[in-house]
């Protein structure tokens, strides 16, 4: 197996960073490939590639995300056990948030580039939370609200599930 592999990290005196890392790996593989676990045949030409990224901007802004390929649910499991036991399903997302002074304004996607893996996906989800803030008198109040598209179907082909109401 071969692929680049790099991590990367910065930081600055008002708390401001950035550090993530990209693995991959690519082999021609030549051995007895079976079917994975659904019963698709295992292809000859696998890999994967990895990128987490996390980062603070100004104090108030947070990103992160993660890409994950995997050309077949074995590769990793096979090739990089120590990192299979951990995350034994690619997951891919994107976040960000803002820190107001007592309020965090949030957006999350959950993408989906692998077809063998069907997980739910957020298309994408909208949050606004009010932190708990004392109003006097022993009471506080706090708000909460968010928007979400969930879309999830079984790895069977069975039943296809969304927050969509009938029609």
């Amino acid at each position: 197996m071969i692929g680049p592999a790099a991590t990367y990290a910065s930081s600055d005196s008002d708390g401001d960073f950035l550090r993530g890392y990209v693995r991959s790996g690519y082999i021609s593989d030549h051995g007895d490939r079976l079917a994975d676990a659904i019963w698709n045949g295992i292809p000859q030409n696998r890999g994967y590639f990895e990128w987490e990224h996390k980062q603070r901007i100004h104090g108030h802004i947070d990103l992160q995300g993660s890409f994950s390929y995997w050309s077949d649910p074995a590769i990793v499991r096979e090739y990089r056990p120590r990192w299979f036991y951990s995350q034994q399903e690619p997951d891919s997302f994107l976040e960000g948030s803002y820190a107001g002074e007592n309020y965090v304004l949030s957006a999350f996607a959950r993408l989906s580039p692998n077809r063998r893996y069907l997980d739910q996906k957020r298309q994408p989800e909208i949050r606004f939370d009010l932190l708990p803030t004392a109003i006097g008198g022993g009471v506080y109040e706090r708000f909460n609200a968010s928007f979400a598209e969930l879309e999830q179907q079984d790895a069977h082909g069975g039943a296809y599930c969304n927050s969509d109401p009938p029609a």
